[in-house]
């Protein structure tokens, strides 16, 4: 009966461990060993949601994958962008009736009282037969300077594919950018170029055959037009272009001295809509001497000082820019826009030819060690009074005791004392800086910012090693750090 008794309590025992609950109106019984599991199980799935945070947020703020960029050395232009409008002293040609007239003279050319600039030919015929001859001279003269190209080393035909290669290149700029001119000039020279590196290589032994066939049809161009033109000399001495725009009169050097902001926006609007290439066949620039106005932002004028020489970058130009003096900076209009005025004493081919043209005014040009602008951060640091006073830093010290504290140590009398003190205490000042990447760690690098494009590079101090105390400061290659979430001084990082 006893055996039966403790069967009953460990019966009872093992009861009283299960539990019962209702299901949709159904006691359901849960045994006692599924209830141990459940238990054995949530704490495992605890402790797992535990070692996770405690992992994550350890990888999170000692352990970041982020993105670097190595600093180097940059060289920035600040520079106003703006539409310049050339005046000059000119002479315009008057147009010949009764024939058709072919220039002796390309745009741009300098030419002296008495030269030669055109000749007027009885038909259009016959200026055309002109012209052709004109054409074949320069062609049998291209294939006659070949004749010892066949002679020509390895190393020569090296450095005429070179050549070719890189005027194919600037053929191609020349046609995205519309340079027209300068789209004929290339394809006559890559043209010469190739029919070169065929005879160097041997493929072609010469062009005498060619040679025939143009003296052929010179002489027959001869025999079947009349080519004794009349000739047009020059009345001047100065600079030839075959456009005429009607302004010659109205963009002078002296008018220019009087032009407002509203005239020169005029111009440029109603630009291209004039010419007189019907009436006259040229103009003679009188002398070397010219200006450039255009009308830029009042902020903008700001920034240039009257009597300074800058340089006008010209993007659509092959002389690439030239160097101007600026002569006069009106006032405001009512736009808020100015007017400046400069002066050149240097004529380009394409200044004698474009009245209105893109220009950039550069103000002034940085070398320095380029960082992106969006990794520039301002953090807190301390300095000591020392470093403070040696890079002119005081004036960044904004709170009432760091400022007692400067001034009670420029009290101390002796000098040895005054200066020991400025080296042992420090304050807290803001600095302007980046993070970057030293080793495995985040580190804070001092920089001076010279120039700062929005949203682009700016250019940066580069410390000379004399000037002392560089170790805290930007450095050409380090690694700075342009993408990245959380970061400190200390961090533990991976790139």
């Amino acid at each position: 009966m006893e055996y039966t008794k403790n069967s009953k309590n460990r019966k009872n025992s093992k009861d009283n461990q299960n539990k019962a609950i209702n299901l949709f109106g159904r006691k359901i019984i849960i045994r006692g060993e599924h209830i141990r599991i459940a238990k054995i199980t949530g704490l495992v799935a605890l402790a797992v949601f535990f070692i996770s945070f405690i992992v994550y947020h350890w990888y999170i703020n000692y352990y970041t994958n982020i993105v670097t960029e190595q600093a180097l050395i940059v060289t920035l232009s600040d520079e106003i962008e703006s539409t310049g409008i050339t005046m000059r002293d000119e002479t315009v040609l008057g147009a010949v009736t009764g024939g058709s007239v072919i220039p002796a003279v390309k745009n741009g050319d300098k030419v002296s009282k008495g030269q030669v600039i055109a000749y007027v030919f009885d038909s259009p015929r016959d200026a055309a037969a002109y012209n052709r001859m004109s054409e074949i001279e320069e062609e049998i003269s291209e294939f006659e300077s070949m004749r010892t190209a066949g002679e020509e080393s390895a190393g020569e035909i090296d450095a005429l594919n070179k050549l070719i290669e890189e005027r194919i290149n600037k053929l191609s700029e020349a046609v995205s950018e519309k340079k027209f001119s300068e789209i004929e000039n290339l394809d006559s020279e890559i043209r010469y170029l190739l029919n070169k590196r065929q005879v160097c290589m041997n493929k072609v032994e010469n062009f005498d055959s060619r040679i025939e066939q143009l003296r052929a049809e010179q002489e027959q161009l001869k025999s079947a037009h009349d080519l004794n033109p009349k000739e047009i000399k020059s009345e001047k001495s100065g600079y030839y272009s075959s456009i005429v725009d009607g302004y010659e009169e109205e963009f002078t050097t002296e008018k220019a001295v009087a032009m407002t902001s509203d005239e020169v926006r005029e111009i440029i609007e109603s630009h291209g809509n004039r010419s007189y290439a019907d009436i006259y066949f040229g103009k003679i620039s009188d002398d070397y001497k010219w200006n450039i106005v255009s009308i830029v932002p009042d902020s903008d004028a700001a920034r240039l000082k009257t009597g300074n020489t800058y340089k006008i970058i010209l993007p659509h130009s092959e002389i690439g820019s030239v160097e101007a003096k600026l002569e006069k900076i009106a006032e405001p209009d009512s736009k808020g826009e100015v007017l400046l005025l400069f002066t050149c004493n240097y004529l380009v081919s394409e200044l004698s030819i474009s009245r209105i043209q893109p220009i950039k005014i550069q103000v002034e040009t940085y070398t320095g060690i380029g960082v992106k602008s969006s990794a520039i951060r301002i953090a807190e640091e301390e300095i000591s009074i020392e470093r403070l006073e040696s890079e002119n830093k005081i004036v960044l010290v904004n709170d009432a005791e760091s400022l007692a504290l400067i001034e009670r140590i420029n009290q101390i009398e002796d000098e040895d004392e005054r200066q020991k003190a400025k080296r042992e205490n420090k304050v807290k000042t803001s600095v302007t800086g980046v993070y970057a990447v030293l080793g495995s760690k985040v580190v804070f690098r001092e920089i001076n910012v010279l120039y700062k494009e929005e949203d682009g590079i700016a250019v940066c101090k580069q410390r000379d090693p004399n000037e002392g105390l560089v170790g805290n400061y930007i450095k050409n290659y380090d690694y700075v750090i342009v993408e990245g979430k959380g970061l400190y001084v200390g961090k533990f990082v991976s790139i």
